[in-house]
């Protein structure tokens, strides 16, 4: 189901890629790579590219209460089906500050949700915040949001920095939020 790589769960759970490669996996559901509900994923250097997701966030799936916090590394090169090429985010906060999201593929979101895909089906808001030196660059969705598509009340995604380019997408190759 989730979590073709790993599948992290628990409140106290953390997950510290710093060099370690997270390639060429599969997800009937969610998270190709890696798939996380109330923990913390920090990605500061290695790769987790190259995987794929029948449904959504085919790099990670970031559910409730979870946190990522991005600061070197990459995410390329995954697809998803549904949203989120590189990172599906559902009620949960994402700091991205560094390294590079590019070339992901989804339907929605080519990033976060087919860039980036962000979007809230519960009462608890999802929080993304792009800053520093993170770059976001040709990133596909064939229907929404090249780069960063998010939805749900409360969401919210902070450009504070980064670059954000070459999105491509039916409808808004950056950001759309509905």
């Amino acid at each position: 189901q989730h979590g073709g790589g790993f599948y992290v769960t628990g409140n106290a759970a953390y997950v510290n890629v710093q060099g370690a490669q997270v390639i060429g996996n599969t997800a009937n559901s969610g998270g190709g790579g890696i798939a996380e509900s109330g923990s913390v994923v920090n990605l500061s250097a290695g790769k987790i590219c190259e995987n794929k997701a029948t449904g959504s966030g085919a790099g990670l799936y970031i559910s409730t209460d979870c946190t990522v916090n991005m600061t070197g590394g990459a995410m390329d090169q995954n697809e998803a089906a549904s949203t989120g090429g590189a990172v599906y985010h559902l009620g949960s906060t994402g700091n991205y500050s560094g390294g590079s999201v590019s070339g992901n593929t989804a339907k929605n979101g080519g990033a976060l949700s087919g860039s980036l895909r962000v979007r809230n089906n519960t009462n608890i808001p999802t929080l993304v915040t792009i800053s520093g030196e993170a770059v976001f660059s040709g990133n596909t969705a064939s229907s929404n949001a090249g780069t960063i598509y998010i939805t749900g009340e409360g969401s919210t995604v902070k450009v504070q920095g980064g670059t954000i380019s070459g999105g491509k997408a039916k409808n808004a190759g950056g950001i759309l939020a509905e």
